[in-house]
């Protein structure tokens, strides 16, 4: 049976599961748009990200950070300023795992996307919905 668990442990566990389910959207969107629609891979690749990053934010602000005082304009340009700094951050370490220290790219990937997830859920927690306040709690909440 499932003890008590921080409000931050939840969060997190819920950004784990949107986050995967996110990411294969993502995936199976670029797939269809190049492989059915013969859309060019770049064009697939934003109309992607911008769809399963939408539908992550819309997650994320009611399930995993409701609460937030955050107004969702402001939010959701925050939402996008993490992302584009995660994309940076991802094309840079990939470059260096695979090109310097010859690691295969799909091992490359998930390193990364585990620091990139960790990043991503401490960016929206404190920057995007302004939730920091509940690491001060004395009781946590319970499930």
């Amino acid at each position: 049976m499932l003890q008590k668990i921080h409000i931050s442990v939840r969060r997190f566990l819920k950004m784990a599961v949107t986050s995967i389910s996110c990411f294969g959207l993502d995936v199976l969107i670029l797939f269809l748009l190049v492989e059915l629609l013969l859309t060019n891979y770049l064009i697939s690749a934003v109309i992607s990200f911008i769809i399963a990053h939408t539908i992550n934010y819309i997650l994320s602000r009611y399930w995993i950070f409701k609460g937030t005082k955050t107004k969702f304009a402001q939010s959701y340009l925050q939402f996008f300023l993490v992302a584009i700094v995660g994309i940076i951050f991802l094309v840079s370490a990939m470059t260096i795992l695979v090109e310097t220290l010859n690691l295969h790219y799909l091992v490359s990937k998930i390193l990364v996307a585990i620091t990139l997830g960790l990043f991503n859920f401490f960016m929206n927690y404190f920057f995007t919905f302004k939730l920091g306040h509940e690491f001060k709690r004395k009781h946590p909440k319970t499930f």
